[in-house]
């Protein structure tokens, strides 16, 4: 059957599509079938050997919702995986809206205590500078 051609086609609501057929390498009679779509949904996928269809096709594929390896992702209705409702992308990764917040309030706290700890400092030394006293003011009498 040197001269045999293959057909795929799908169906997926009212689109139709033509899919490419390839030979196995090294696998006589054995062929491969690429199918993508990014919606979720049920396609209808037709194989026809030389024009005759072939037993028990047309076959019911379903499109399921695509998991998303990273945290806090979700696949939106087309596919692609974004940061879910509750999170941030931050360099290229999801962070959850309550890890950002902490963070946030972390670095605020931390520069509210320093400015805090810089005042006090300061108040003490103004309230040394009350008490400072040159050396040559000092008179001491020597007693005998």
């Amino acid at each position: 059957r040197g001269n045999s051609t293959l057909t795929a086609l799908v169906h997926f609501g009212q689109e139709t599509r033509s899919l490419t057929v390839t030979s196995t390498p090294g696998e006589a009679h054995a062929y491969d079938i690429f199918f993508s779509q990014n919606q979720r949904g049920v396609a209808i996928l037709e194989l026809a050997f030389n024009g005759i269809q072939v037993p028990e096709s047309p076959w019911r594929v379903e499109v399921i919702e695509r998991v998303c390896s990273g945290n806090q992702m979700v696949a939106n209705e087309i596919g692609v995986c974004v940061c879910s409702n509750n999170s941030k992308l931050i360099d290229g990764q999801c962070m959850a809206d309550g890890t950002f917040a902490g963070i946030i309030a972390g670095v605020c706290g931390f520069f509210l205590l320093l400015g805090l700890w810089r005042f006090l400092v300061y108040r003490r030394n103004k309230s040394d500078e009350v008490w400072k006293v040159n050396v040559d003011e000092l008179h001491f009498s020597h007693p005998a």
